[in-house]
């Protein structure tokens, strides 16, 4: 009696083998789809290690660079370019985000590096340097950093500084009415405005 031979990428089988295994390999797909579902990037960036220096800065005559070391981890996507900012305890003032690089390893399990600049004049006293919440590439983010365990405050010492906010001392527009029943029309405000030492 001749088998019915069937030819695939699976080799020469009879046809009734053939579709065993074409079953099984069905059951398998299913078996590692629901794995992988189980294998999804649900997780935040992790910090693992944080310090920053110098610990001081005397900014009386000029700026001063903070530099901010850290490790993140992350489980499958990677990390997201980390936010870093130094902000005023006392005051309004910030540093504003800082430059951020990867210097060794990768997103998966990297060592980053942040530069911070304190202007010259800054308000003195204490200073908390945030890491904003670690972003993965699927959008999984965790809390504001550094966190308990993790030195975050910088002492700013400043012999002549800036603490008062700008002035608004006039304000006017023109016109005071406009038709735009059949185009835009374009009104310009013009103001003044004073700083004591650093400028608006």
């Amino acid at each position: 009696m001749t088998k019915n031979i069937c030819v695939s990428s699976m080799g020469f089988f009879p046809a009734r083998i053939q579709r065993a295994s074409l079953i099984k390999c069905l059951l398998l797909a299913a078996v590692f789809m629901c794995d992988t579902a189980h294998s999804a990037d649900v997780t935040a960036p992790q910090l693992l290690e944080w310090d920053f220096t110098p610990k001081t800065v005397d900014v009386t005559t000029q700026a001063q660079r903070v530099t901010v070391t850290f490790r993140v981890t992350d489980d499958i996507s990677g990390t997201e370019t980390p936010n870093v900012v130094a902000d005023s305890i006392d005051t309004t003032q910030s540093t504003g985000f800082a430059n951020v690089q990867l210097i060794s390893c990768n997103a998966i399990d990297g060592v980053w590096q942040a530069q911070l600049t304190i202007p010259a004049q800054s308000a003195p006293g204490q200073w908390k340097i945030n890491l904003f919440p670690l972003r993965d590439v699927m959008g999984n983010s965790g809390n504001f950093g550094p966190g308990a365990g993790f030195p975050s405050e910088l002492s700013v010492v400043s012999g002549t500084a800036d603490v008062t906010a700008p002035q608004l001392l006039e304000w006017d527009f023109v016109p005071k009415t406009v038709d735009v029943t059949k185009q835009a029309q374009l009104v310009t405000v013009t103001f003044r405005v004073t700083d004591d030492m650093s400028g608006t």
